[in-house]
């Protein structure tokens, strides 16, 4: 063979697995929103029916990203398995009364109400039914309205800012902020896309520090429904804006040539497609696994490893943790603004409670430290020792979901404790 020949022999080799490559990165893909490209993902187009008439009339704010709209309701669902060969969803309902607060069965004509929560969707207390939340069993049994503030994938950016909203209209003598220590991620983010693939809908407002420490608000860059179709416009400053788009994002994007940019990171790329080859292949002959969603796949556990890693990384990352720090105190200066008394918590999720119990504290040292300001409640000691950690969220995998009727009644008996322990209830 001459070396004319052997060159295009290589040459035509190459040309085929680019193509090869390409294709089976655009399959995958289509399937799975975790597996990146430049020209699904980079600027995504947005659907004006859908985005309309599920986020624009539901769910959609200007100032905070979005939030959970007077007088409105929905269900949650969640795939899970009975037994070892049963496989289903199970529903819950959640209601939002005409002050923009979580329904409260049974307690909401009670007159005094003395605590308020804001957070993110553990506060919400997603998954289970009104009268399932942490806030309801609090209410319980302290005789007063807990009103419940929180919203899903909320960060304690914009806990703090529906805070300032809504604090004025219904005032309380304490108020719990709580959020999962995943939070600390989503304080650097403008765009949740750029970390949470495929969450094209959720932009939102963030704080950074200024040269002087302080902090500064990066006000919500899509603040308007016409800019959701107008992304062009908008992307250089939402880069520049976002922590994750040069640390991640830009890292993990796929694009031509195919064969390259999957091999830059292969480990990931590679357990990514033949996750989806594989689950591809099992759904055409097994029923659980045609109905999963792709949040269940098991390629999907690969995927929250990985960003519990980004996680745990960020609790050593100087800037991060200052930056959270300075959003603590932001809540100081308003319980002081507003006379209120300020109660920390975080909620852990399972993989987060399995890993500090596992390898190590790694959101403990900051948390700590905090508590030397600001009275903060444990949540996460009683979580490990308790026998059946498992029986405390809504779904037997190691993600866990969010917290079941059991962990809620569990969570919300220790912040009754804490409470009554410091005197706070009188």
């Amino acid at each position: 063979m001459s070396i004319l020949e052997l060159f295009l022999t290589i040459t035509a080799g190459i040309l085929i697995l680019e193509l090869l490559s390409q294709a089976t990165v655009n399959f995958c893909r289509n399937k799975f929103q975790w597996l990146i490209t430049q020209k699904k993902d980079e600027t995504p187009k947005i659907d004006k029916k859908k985005i309309k008439k599920k986020y624009f009339e539901k769910g959609f704010d200007s100032e905070l990203g979005w939030v959970r709209k007077p007088n409105t309701t929905g269900y949650d669902k969640r795939f899970f398995q009975f037994n070892d060969n049963k496989w289903g969803y199970k529903k819950s309902k959640w209601t939002i009364n005409r002050f923009g607060a979580r329904l409260n069965p049974g307690h909401e004509k009670l007159k005094k109400s003395m605590i308020s929560c804001y957070g993110d969707s553990f506060t919400f207390s997603r998954q289970v039914n009104d009268n399932e939340t942490w806030e309801y069993q609090l209410s319980k049994k302290t005789g007063f309205n807990v009103l419940n503030f929180g919203v899903g994938n909320y960060g304690l950016d914009q806990a703090l800012l529906r805070l300032q909203r809504e604090f004025p209209k219904n005032p309380t003598k304490i108020v719990i902020m709580a959020v999962v220590p995943d939070t600390i991620s989503r304080i650097l983010s403008c765009w949740k896309h750029f970390y949470e693939y495929g969450n094209i809908w959720a932009f939102k407002p963030r704080f950074k520090l200024n040269n002087f420490g302080n902090l500064q608000i990066i006000p919500n860059i899509i603040d308007k429904p016409e800019k959701f179709f107008k992304l062009k416009q908008y992307m250089d400053r939402l880069r520049k804006q976002d922590f994750f788009y040069k640390k991640k994002f830009k890292k993990e994007i796929i694009q031509f040539p195919y064969l390259f940019f999957l091999m830059k990171n292969p480990i990931r790329n590679l357990k990514i497609i033949f996750g989806v080859i594989k689950h591809t292949f099992l759904s055409n002959f097994f029923k659980k696994y045609k109905i999963m969603e792709p949040s269940d796949w098991h390629i999907t556990k690969f995927i929250r490893k990985t960003n519990l890693r980004w996680t745990v990384k960020l609790y050593k990352d100087p800037q991060a943790v200052k930056l959270i720090e300075k959003l603590i105190d932001k809540f100081l200066k308003e319980s002081k603004k507003f006379n209120f008394k300020p109660i920390f918590i975080f909620l852990p999720q399972k993989n987060e409670v399995l890993y500090y119990k596992n390898k190590g504290k790694f959101y403990m040292p900051f948390f700590k430290k905090i508590s030397r300001k600001i009275e903060t409640i444990d949540i996460t000691t009683p979580l490990l020792h308790h026998p059946n950690l498992n029986s405390l969220y809504s779904e037997p995998t190691i993600y866990g979901a969010h917290y079941s009727k059991k962990g809620n009644a569990f969570v919300g008996n220790i912040i009754y404790q804490k409470l009554k322990e410091k005197g706070y209830l009188n």
